[in-house]
Parts: C-alpha cells; structure tokens; sequence
C-alpha cells in the first residue's frame, strides 16, 4: 500500500502528496459502465502478505511506468493504492481470475504493452 504512513516507498517523493501528484492516470471508474470489485493478494514493500478486496476506481503509472491500482480497501474500510507488480496472486473480477496482463487488456481495456 503506498498511503499507508508505515510504508515508505513513496519517501523518494518528500511526501504522500508529491507521490500522487507524481502519477499519470490511465483509467478511472468514468470509463466502465460496470463497477469493478476486484480482490487479490499482495505483498506490500516491507513483505507483509495480505488479501485485498477493492473497489478500483483508478489505475494510474509513475515516470518509470509502474501502475499503481487505487480503490475503496473493503479490508481497510478507506481508499488504498496498490502497486501492480507486488499482486502476487491473479485478479479476481466477476467470477473469473486474470493475470495482471488481461485484467489490463480485457477487463479495463488498456494496452498492457504500454506498462508491463
């Protein structure tokens, strides 16, 4: 999670503002008729393992291209981010599971080419 304070991997930016200030958006909820509850596994950068389930509503990539998933955390019961690379599990929407590559492709029809 990169807003969770306990976390740093945002420290290169100087703070949690910088860092989202930083991102590009790609896609938000605007762009799918469909809400997407998507739920996964992830490990965060201190290794700590958790099940996630959200409800995304940006996907979003930094200047090194590295996506970052935001959405209301039902776990957490607020709004995360989580960083693409470190979903250690494939993606779970609707009843089928994705790899990251076709989550992008199929589900939010982005060009995963482009990231991954």
């Amino acid at each position: 999670m990169v807003d969770d304070k306990s976390n740093h991997s945002y420290d290169s930016y100087g703070d949690i503002d910088d860092f989202f200030e930083s991102l590009s958006i790609v896609w938000t909820d605007h762009d799918s008729d469909d809400v997407i509850d998507i739920e996964f596994s992830y490990k965060n950068s201190i290794d700590e393992r958790s099940r996630r389930n959200i409800i995304l509503d940006t996907v979003s990539i930094n200047n090194k291209n590295e996506v970052y998933l935001r959405g209301f955390d039902m776990t957490a019961e607020d709004d995360r981010t989580f960083k693409l690379k470190r979903i250690t599990s494939k993606i779970l929407f609707d009843g089928r599971k994705y790899s990251k590559k076709e989550f992008l492709d199929d589900v939010l029809y982005l060009d995963s080419s482009e990231f991954l």
